[in-house]
């Protein structure tokens, strides 16, 4: 028996063997690394962390949101008021009109730059109550750039207004945490800073926001706006930091 042939024969069987082992693991590998939570099972989980502090999610979940963002620079400032009608309101109601359309007629036909804004929202305090609106971008909504509408029964009384604007998205982009993380990152915000009086969550959107101007600029970040009965959250939706806005409801 030549003793060498078998020995080379032998080498090769392994190392056939070593490479069909090798490639398997990498798919293996591979398989494991994409495997994903299902989301109905990250939101169940996103929800169990913030019933930890006593919030409860009453939102629904966005769907469409992009999927990369910058910051937005802000050029200046176009508009920023506040009119009152004490003595004449405005009539806003009719029999033929709902308080949607009245209002979006108002805004449109009555305030300077009308067309920028797209409908956010009712609030309510006692006998009065305001339509609140935000600039848009892109299709998207600027927080810093409110429009809110002040009624009592069927008038306008006021409203105050501003309108931005908006340059260039910075060239540089990061990807967006989805609306789940963003919740995580409130959860986690919550348990830190020990705030677990009774809450629920209202709504959830995508959007632009910055309460800060710097010397260097003014510049908005993309963020989640989650809006609770008691405060609204801003979550940064590329680094999931979140800041407290005082509730406007």
């Amino acid at each position: 028996m030549d003793f060498t042939k078998v020995k080379m024969l032998l080498f090769a069987v392994f190392l056939c063997l070593d490479a069909f082992l090798f490639i398997q693991w990498h798919i293996l590998e591979a398989n494991v690394s994409v495997y994903a939570e299902p989301l109905s099972d990250q939101y169940a989980s996103a929800q169990s962390a913030l019933a930890n502090s006593n919030v409860h999610v009453q939102a629904v979940l966005p769907t469409s949101y992009p999927e990369q963002a910058g910051l937005l620079v802000v050029r200046g400032v176009h508009i920023h008021k506040s009119v009152k009608f004490p003595i004449t309101p405005v009539l806003l109601l009719s029999a033929k009109n709902t308080a949607m359309n009245a209002l979006h007629t108002f805004v449109v036909r009555k305030i300077a730059g009308g067309n920028a804004y797209s409908f956010l929202g009712w609030t309510s305090n006692q006998m009065n109550r305001s339509g609140v609106y935000t600039q848009q971008t892109g299709g998207l909504p600027i927080f810093s750039a409110p429009l809110i509408v002040s009624l009592h029964g069927q008038a306008v009384t006021g409203y105050s207004q501003t309108l931005l604007r908006i340059g260039e998205s910075t060239k540089w982009q990061k990807t967006v945490i989805s609306p789940i993380n963003a919740l995580f990152s409130l959860a986690q915000y919550l348990q830190k800073t020990k705030m677990t009086v009774s809450n629920a969550i209202t709504d959830i959107r995508f959007g632009y926001y910055s309460a800060t101007e710097y010397p260097s600029g003014w510049y908005l970040a993309p963020v989640w706006r989650v809006h609770s009965i008691r405060a609204i959250f801003y979550i940064n939706a590329l680094n999931g930091e979140v800041e407290v806005a005082k509730n406007v409801g």
